[in-house]
């Protein structure tokens, strides 16, 4: 399929990758940044642009990988009249998309994406659109990226956008505060590593819920006690602390 990519961010970097290497032409990257739009249409052998005006009428997809709040205004400046015009955020609506095209829909990413990261990760793809006909194109271009593709409507997007930044960026979050931790007590945070990695390969095999370990669950208060007075300086760290003991106790009915 010959697609345009709008975007000049991680996620089209990483999307323009996957495209390229599945077989597809990437005919124009477009964005407001010349230098990024540049660099990416070299990686991509594509023409850049950066005037919307000048975004070719002829491509089967056009692919719009931009900030959310970027969408909401999108019809203003895109010049688009036929083909598939796809977004590909987890919590905007498809019919911010109307009248773009002839017709619209979704290509998100369930992923994590980074420009900079030389292997780029297994990503599943929940997509959606205006028709079923549209949404069969869209199913098979979405195959042809990936062999984790799952229709979602916009409810069921957005559950799993929350889903995902509950289990990927409050997580992440945490990582940041303990290695912000260990750097001040003069730790070394990369001994935590290997205990970060069993713990996320062990979701391939068992239910979270069967894999809780630490002195909350086993209501061992004299360890409790012990870390609550360690993080005594680090207000932040504690409340959370506290906020995490107390739900595990209530998830467990640990009393």
């Amino acid at each position: 399929m010959n697609i345009v990519l709008i975007g000049t961010g991680n996620v089209a970097f990483v999307l323009g990758k996957v495209i390229q290497q599945a077989g597809h032409t990437i005919m124009q990257v477009a964005g407001r940044n010349r230098e990024k739009a540049d660099e990416l249409a070299r990686m991509l052998h594509s023409e850049a642009i950066s005037d919307f005006k000048e975004i070719s009428q002829q491509a089967d997809i056009y692919i719009i990988a931009i900030a959310d709040d970027a969408l909401r205004t999108i019809k203003e400046i895109l010049p688009v009249k036929r083909g598939i015009v796809l977004h590909t955020a987890g919590s905007v609506p498809k019919e911010v998309l109307k009248g773009l095209g002839s017709h619209y829909g979704i290509l998100y990413p369930l992923q994590s994406l980074r420009s900079d990261r030389l292997e780029i990760p297994g990503i599943p793809f929940l997509i959606d659109a205006d028709n079923d006909t549209t949404l069969d194109v869209i199913r098979v271009f979405a195959f042809s990226l990936s062999h984790m593709v799952e229709q979602a409507d916009d409810t069921r997007r957005m559950k799993l956008h929350t889903g995902a930044v509950l289990s990927n960026n409050f997580a992440n979050h945490l990582f940041a505060l303990t290695e912000a931790f260990c750097r001040r007590e003069a730790l070394d945070f990369t001994l935590l590593l290997p205990l970060i990695q069993e713990t996320a390969a062990r979701l391939k095999q068992y239910k979270p819920a069967d894999m809780q370990t630490g002195p909350a669950i086993r209501n061992d208060r004299s360890t409790l006690q012990k870390q609550e007075e360690l993080l005594y300086n680090y207000p932040e760290i504690k409340r959370i602390y506290d906020v995490f003991t107390d739900s595990i106790r209530r998830f467990y009915h640990v009393l």
